[in-house]
C-alpha cells in the first residue's frame, strides 16, 4: 500500500465566477473609502498650512500694526510660500489681510473636491467650525 496521489483538479467556471464576484464587491466598498481616506489626509495636510499661516499673521501684525497678505508674509520671510515650488498641489492659498483682520483661505483644486475651501480669520468664527473649533469652509469632509 503506497500513497496515492491524486492530481489537483482546476478550477471551474463557476467558481472563478464567484471569486471574480466577490472581489467586484470588495473593490466596490473599498475604492471609496480609500479616496475619502486620502482627502481627509490631504485636509489635515492643508489645515498645518493653514494653521502656520495663522501664526505668521499674528506675528507680522505685533510687528507691523496689522494684518498682511500672503504676499506681505512671504515677501517679509513670516512663512515659506505654500504655493511655491508646487509643494501643495491639489491646494491654493491666499491670505487677505487689513489693519485688525485677515482670512486665509485654501482652495481644492483639481480632483473630485475641486473648488471647495478651507478658511480661517483672526477670529477663528465662521459658520459651523471645520476640524472642532479652528477651521471653517466649505470642504464635504467637515467633521
Amino acid at each position: 500500500m503506497g500513497s496515492e496521489q491524486t492530481a489537483p483538479r482546476g478550477f471551474t467556471l463557476l467558481e472563478l465566477l464567484i471569486v471574480v464576484v466577490i472581489v467586484g464587491i470588495l473593490a466596490t466598498v473599498a475604492i471609496p473609502n480609500f479616496r475619502k481616506s486620502i482627502e481627509k489626509a490631504k485636509v489635515k495636510d492643508v489645515q498645518a498650512a493653514l494653521s502656520a499661516v495663522s501664526s505668521a499673521e499674528r506675528v507680522y501684525r505685533l510687528d507691523q500694526g496689522g494684518y498682511g497678505t500672503l504676499a506681505n508674509l512671504t515677501a517679509n520671510n513670516y512663512i515659506a510660500d505654500p504655493d511655491a515650488g508646487n509643494s501643495n498641489p491639489d491646494w491654493s492659498f491666499a491670505a487677505a489681510g487689513s489693519g485688525a483682520a485677515y482670512t486665509a483661505t485654501a482652495t481644492r483644486t483639481g480632483g473630485g473636491y475641486n473648488g471647495n475651501t478651507i478658511l480661517i480669520d483672526q477670529n477663528y468664527t465662521g459658520s459651523p467650525a471645520y476640524n472642532g473649533k479652528i477651521y471653517d469652509g466649505t470642504h464635504p469632509l467637515r467633521d
